[in-house]
């Protein structure tokens, strides 16, 4: 038996050489009677920016080449980043396709588990032989589970004890994977006034928050972003997949919307009142007329009533508590853990995974991941010199584990996303002012993409960075089984199908 197993292995790994070779001269023949175009390279850009080939090479090969389907889920880490965006409290009920996502390219060929295997010398038999029964990588079938599913809004969120200001307006969407084995943790970006309000404060020291502890911890932190994760105390929940599904890996926040549920309905027996003004269960739509979110709302005064029923408003609970002990039992029970965000957002999230990695030494993170797309600087050298020092696994966490990804945008003039040293901008001058104690630097070094975007302004936008992540693979763009990224069309359209049965 052992014997045939052996002689079963040499020979797949046998056909598994002539077929690649094969298959590579194929394509060397095919590319010598057509050879491929390039995306992103145009004669302007050639023109305008003869460095943009050099720093592909640098930094975009490396990126893509040395490690395993890092392409794919960095674009479905930016789709997170992109829906983290969306106001789901504005849309009565979503449709169920519209919940989650896959990639087009999640089903896997045997060809492309062949190659992938030689390639970077991951030969898993198990796979190959599933391999074998899967649909190439074009097609979809989509009764398949999605790889991410939507499970809860956590929106608005503020500073209880401020009245009448709004300094910080926290937004997030907490996905979970198909297998459970995944937990993501997508941070909106600026949105609103309150967000913008965030953005503009200044730094100050980080011995004054006191929030990283730590042995001789110096140096400045951006009090608004800090603010924005640290302080903020009251805000709304919202349910939006399946409560049970998620439960196991979001058990914190599920306990605290169903607490919510049973004190707002004791208070309105108690009250023999069906009034939705009913503290702890609040979640309504006055509060959001005049608000600078100016996102398509596609609900009548119908969905309105709905929505009251659905949402829950916490006060006196830092979000930082409930975030940090999310991600603190999903790691301990070994489970993946991916923080995103773009912007903003991106900032909020590498203060997240600091909060666990710094005052969390006992918990592993091996499984952590951060993803963030033109993410200002949050912090000055002397902070995180001295952060590092406290906590040795952050050195570690940041430089070459290929889990602290950050991306950055290069536009056809040599131009890098204008946000992205937007804070160091604003700080040079005033430093004093700024409470600046070094000079302000990011946490790891960036991983360019390539884009056609005409000024580094628009370089910043995350559609920007969505469809470089998609065309970096020519031959065969990313692309997701939604109808589009645009959760309110696809409410319109499946309300235009339901209407038309």
């Amino acid at each position: 038996m052992r014997n045939t197993r052996i002689l079963r292995c040499i020979a797949i790994f046998l056909f598994s050489i002539i077929y690649v070779s094969l298959a590579k001269r194929d394509e060397t023949q095919q590319q010598q009677q057509h050879p491929p175009r390039r995306h992103h390279e145009s004669s302007s850009t050639k023109k305008k920016c003869p460095q943009q080939q050099q720093m592909h090479n640098k930094f975009h090969q490396r990126l893509f080449h040395n490690r395993r389907h890092t392409q794919q889920q960095a674009y479905r880490m930016a789709v997170l980043s992109y829906f983290a965006y969306f106001e789901f409290h504005k849309i009565a009920e979503l449709p169920q396709h519209c919940r989650g996502f896959q990639l087009v390219q999640d089903s896997t060929s045997t060809r492309d588990v062949i190659t992938d295997a030689l390639l970077h010398g991951n030969i898993a038999l198990s796979d190959l032989m599933e391999a074998q029964n899967m649909t190439n990588t074009r097609q979809l079938d989509f009764n398949n589970p999605k790889r991410y599913s939507f499970q809860y809004s956590l929106y608005n969120w503020k500073e209880s004890g401020v009245a009448k200001v709004r300094f910080h307006d926290t937004d997030m969407l907490l996905s979970t994977s198909n297998n459970g084995k995944e937990l993501v943790i997508a941070f909106g970006g600026t949105a609103s006034a309150g967000d913008l309000s965030t953005n503009l404060q200044t730094f100050e020291s980080a011995n004054h928050s006191s929030f990283f502890q730590g042995d001789g911890i110096e140096g400045s932190l951006h009090r608004g972003f800090l603010n924005a994760y640290s302080r903020v105390d009251e805000g709304y929940i919202l349910p939006l997949g399946n409560a049970s599904h998620s439960m196991p890996l979001l058990r914190e926040i599920h306990d605290l919307f169903t607490k919510c549920e049973e004190k707002a309905r004791k208070k309105r027996k108690n009250n023999n009142s069906t009034s939705p003004q009913i503290s702890g269960l609040m979640l309504t739509t006055e509060i959001y007329e005049g608000s600078s979110k100016n996102r398509n709302n596609t609900s009548t005064n119908n969905d309105k009533e709905k929505r009251r029923s659905r949402g829950c408003h916490l006060k006196r609970i830092k979000l930082s508590d409930i975030l940090r002990q999310i991600v603190i039992d999903a790691l301990q029970k070994g489970l993946t853990v991916h923080v995103v965000g773009h912007s903003l957002g991106g900032a909020l999230a590498t203060l997240l995974a600091g909060d666990v990695i710094v005052n969390h030494p006992s918990v592993s993170v091996k499984k952590l991941h951060v993803w963030v797309y033109g993410s200002p600087q949050i912090a000055d050298d002397t902070f995180l010199r001295s952060a590092m020092n406290a906590a040795p696994r952050l050195k570690k966490f940041l430089r070459g584990t290929g889990r602290f990804n950050r991306f950055v945008t290069l536009s056809n003039r040599c131009k890098v996303d204008a946000i992205v040293d937007v804070t160091k901008a604003a700080l040079s001058e005033r430093k004093k002012l700024g409470g600046v104690h070094g000079s302000v630097v990011h946490f790891a070094e960036p991983r360019y993409l390539l884009t056609d975007a005409q000024s580094s302004a628009a370089a910043h936008e995350l559609d920007q960075y969505l469809n470089s992540l998609a065309e970096t693979k020519s031959k065969d763009p990313l692309a997701i089984d939604l109808p589009s990224l645009d959760l309110s069309q696809c409410v319109r359209e499946s309300n235009a199908s339901s209407s038309k049965k």
